[in-house]
């Protein structure tokens, strides 16, 4: 029989004249027989061929190595995805890797992402960070449905996510389900919240999603708006989570209100941060004096690091403290 490609059989053919090609034929035992022509005749060539019988072509490399090669492109999704092209054993390792950071930008992505960790039990333990995007562009606010798709579909196998972030969204009651935010209470090693460019039906759709991840250790917002500013504080949340970090980008005045109304929420914060350009379309502000002053007095003693980041006019240098509010000037100055 003919040998195959497999065997490694390596031809080299150089031909003066490659109008035609002669026909290779085998003989019983395997060896390739080829006819022979007179090179000076006006359809001759010249025939060179070389013969390598199973020779590798690459060394193998330990297993240890290929695979601390594709850890340390782990925050590389392109060349992951060439990565796990190559074979088999190259595929599950990129594949854990693609999956540290999860974008859900639809519900069909959304359920791909739920049968693919059906499938691959190991898998779940590789996502870290999901984030929810609800506008293609970047700050268009469309609806986020998905949502509720992944809280109630990845409830409970998720469990080293650390990292929830929801941006470019426009929160609807209608496209989020009544019990969305009961699921979300069960993903309890979400210690970070990120919030970028997000429309809320009111301040105490916030309240209540801060309050379901009761882990929850740092809290960013940017550039988050409301339908409505009614805020009733009966019926803000019994039990709040233990913010260390609290930072605040763009248009935040009704966050730094809410937070300012829910003394819980900053009854522990280490550190405060405005102005730290996060996401924010337009430039850097941060919210009124008096309700700055109030997240601080609300920190007390727990506040141990206080950044803010303010447009600094032209005429005011960089240390004078020019255009910062007066109250925050002197706890500071």
């Amino acid at each position: 029989s003919s040998p195959t490609i497999s065997d490694f059989w390596g031809w080299l053919f150089l031909c003066f004249r490659g109008d035609r090609v002669p026909r290779v034929s085998y003989l019983p035992n395997g060896e390739p027989h080829i006819p022979l022509f007179p090179t000076g005749s006006a359809q001759g060539y010249i025939i060179l061929l070389t013969r390598a019988r199973r020779v590798k072509m690459l060394p193998t490399l330990p297993t240890e190595i290929w695979e601390r090669i594709i850890d340390h492109n782990w925050g590389y999704p392109a060349t992951l995805v060439n990565c796990s092209q190559v074979c088999r054993a190259w595929t599950a390792r990129s594949c854990y890797h693609l999956l540290t950071s999860v974008v859900l930008v639809d519900r069909g992505r959304t359920w791909w992402l739920v049968e693919l960790l059906r499938g691959d039990v190991q898998l779940r333990g590789a996502v870290n960070l999901v984030a929810v995007r609800g506008g293609r562009a970047h700050g268009e606010r469309e609806p986020i449905p998905h949502f509720a798709t992944f809280s109630s579909a990845l409830a409970k196998r998720l469990p080293k996510v650390k990292t929830l972030q929801i941006f470019d969204a426009d929160w609807r009651p209608a496209s989020t389900h009544s019990s969305t935010l009961l699921h979300l209470s069960t993903f309890g090693t979400i210690t970070s919240l990120r919030l970028a460019r997000v429309t809320f039906p009111s301040k105490l759709v916030l309240a209540r999603l801060i309050c379901a991840l009761q882990n929850l250790t740092e809290l960013s917002c940017a550039d988050l708006a409301f339908k409505s500013s009614a805020l009733t504080p009966a019926s803000l949340c019994t039990h709040t989570p233990r913010l260390k970090m609290i930072r605040l980008d763009g248009d935040c005045e009704g966050v730094a209100d809410l937070i300012a109304s829910q003394p819980g929420f900053a009854a522990s914060v280490e550190e405060l941060r405005f102005g730290f350009s996060w996401g924010v379309q337009a430039s850097s502000q941060i919210p009124s004096g008096r309700t700055t002053m109030s997240l601080i007095r609300h920190a007390g003693a727990s506040l141990k690091k206080l950044g803010i980041k303010t447009i600094w006019p032209s005429n005011g240098g960089f240390g004078s403290g020019a255009g910062m509010p007066c109250a925050i000037k002197d706890a500071i100055y």
